[in-house]
């Protein structure tokens, strides 16, 4: 297969420069919104069973997540979008998710009469931001799988998601808001996968010392600001060392493959 398959860079049809500083202060001000993930269950040899106790180097507070339908109106970051109406959009978070929607005719358009007053989120889609710990272990890969693993807050497997850097990325290599993704587009396999990390787990393997299962077929390396990934092929940041905690939005879909949204996305900016 190849990397389009597996990943893809839509920075030059979309600039999030606007809407940084914003977002990174919404965290801030949401932090009492915020919930910890446990993203090591990705390696723990069945992700689809309550993970036990998280290794150090990953245990709570390493990754956490602020669910997008969680952050208030605050007034701070209020704006309007052109003026032509008395409506006052909502945080720079939500006019994101809302014009890249439009801008890439992505599933589930906003209802524009409604979303300044209400934010909604169809079932089938999640729109979180996600922070990473700089000090946190490294991340070996990660697949999403309908056995287990990733999955929405409605418990349906996530397939694809865009990954849109907000701050701390400057590791990576380019600038704040760049990042940078490894995938195996044929590393598919999720027994062997699992199959891997059990083995770590059961030599009770220190985080910082876990590695990826061995590399079947190609792997590949893309760095942008929106980025489109396909989650049911082993993925990983490309950076294992960082030096600033990571702040990025992922609007991610359960009934959407990675090549469904794809095509949706190419077409709009034909």
């Amino acid at each position: 297969m190849a990397k389009k398959d597996a990943i893809f860079d839509y920075s030059s049809h979309f600039d999030t420069e606007p809407y940084l500083a914003d977002i990174s202060a919404t965290w801030t001000t949401n932090t009492a919104q915020v919930t910890n993930a446990r993203h090591d269950r990705q390696w723990s040899g069945d992700p689809g069973a309550t993970p036990g106790t998280a290794l150090t180097g990953w245990e709570a507070g390493k990754w956490k997540e602020l669910q997008v339908w969680d952050i208030a109106n605050d007034s701070t970051y209020l704006t309007r979008d052109d003026g032509t109406d008395d409506k006052i959009d909502p945080t720079a978070v939500h006019r994101l998710i809302r014009n890249i929607k439009t801008a890439f005719n992505l599933p589930n358009p906003i209802d524009t009469a409604t979303w300044p007053d209400e934010y909604t989120c169809n079932v089938d889609e999640q729109h979180f931001l996600w922070w990473s710990d700089k000090d946190r272990a490294a991340e070996p890969v990660a697949l999403s799988n309908t056995s287990g693993g990733m999955k929405n807050n409605n418990g349906n497997h996530l397939q694809c998601a865009l990954f849109i850097p907000i701050s701390g990325w400057s590791d990576s290599g380019v600038d704040h808001n760049t990042g940078s993704w490894t995938v195996r587009p044929t590393a598919t396999n999720w027994s062997t996968y699992n199959a891997h990390y059990q083995t770590l787990v059961d030599a009770s393997t220190a985080a910082g010392s876990y590695t990826s299962p061995t590399l079947v077929g190609s792997e590949f390396t893309q760095t942008g600001e929106i980025v489109l990934v396909n989650l049911e092929n082993q993925y990983r940041p490309t950076v294992e060392s960082w030096t600033e905690d990571q702040l990025m939005l992922i609007i991610s879909w359960s009934n959407k493959s990675y090549s469904n949204i794809k095509t949706l996305i190419d077409a709009a900016i034909a």
